[in-house]
């Protein structure tokens, strides 16, 4: 009986320290796959940040804040239904335009360096915690869009759509960004009361 114990787990620690193999080799292919994947995207947003540097036309957006999870579209990719809609692609859903307008070539030239070091940010400090829009931007070369995004300052962060698809939440960088586009695309009075209305801290049950 102790001879066949013996063969059992003469089988047996092989097997175990192969699978103890296989699973450390799968997580260093995750980790070297994250790390490359996350090489790629800085390396992606730093000529995103070039481009704007040279890109022609923008335009700016006053976002309704409440996005209606319960329409989400099949893909991210699937274009807003209409003029009226704004694409939040990470949640492949959208939310209703409230205000918009074309920058003056000044106010672009204004926006641009701070929207650059944005977008151009090496270490992407983003997180998914909330994303409740306000604003929102398309950025255009002659009528080719080559960038859109929605702006959260709620929790400082904006989305990326990479060219493989997907789309990744970035955190807000440059320290003038939000003062820029609230310049150039004032927040009514309104909508910050029902923002902080809809998002206040609930008050416990009383007992």
């Amino acid at each position: 009986m102790r001879l066949a114990h013996t063969i059992c787990i003469g089988v047996l620690l092989p097997v175990l320290a192969f699978a103890g193999d296989a699973s450390q080799k799968l997580d260093e292919a995750r980790r070297a796959f994250y790390e490359a994947a996350s090489k790629q995207e800085t390396a992606y947003r730093k000529a995103l940040g070039e481009a704007i540097l040279k890109a022609t036309r923008c335009e700016v957006f006053l976002l309704d804040f409440d996005i209606p999870h319960d329409k989400k579209k099949d893909t991210f990719f699937d274009y807003p239904s209409d003029d009226d809609h704004f694409p939040i692609r990470p949640y492949s859903a959208e939310t209703k335009i409230l205000k918009r307008r074309v920058l003056t070539a000044d106010e672009f030239q204004r926006l641009k360096p701070s929207l650059v070091e944005t977008v151009s940010v090496a270490e992407n400090s983003g997180g998914a915690l909330c994303h409740m829009p306000i604003h929102g931007l398309r950025v255009f070369d002659g009528d080719e869009m080559i960038f859109e995004t929605s702006i959260c300052y709620g929790c400082a962060n904006f989305y990326v759509a990479y060219p493989l698809g997907g789309a990744g939440w970035v955190g807000l960088s440059a320290k003038d960004f939000d003062t820029v586009m609230e310049a150039l695309m004032p927040i009514p009075e309104s909508e910050r009361k029902r923002f902080e209305e809809a998002h206040k801290p609930k008050k416990a049950p009383k007992k």
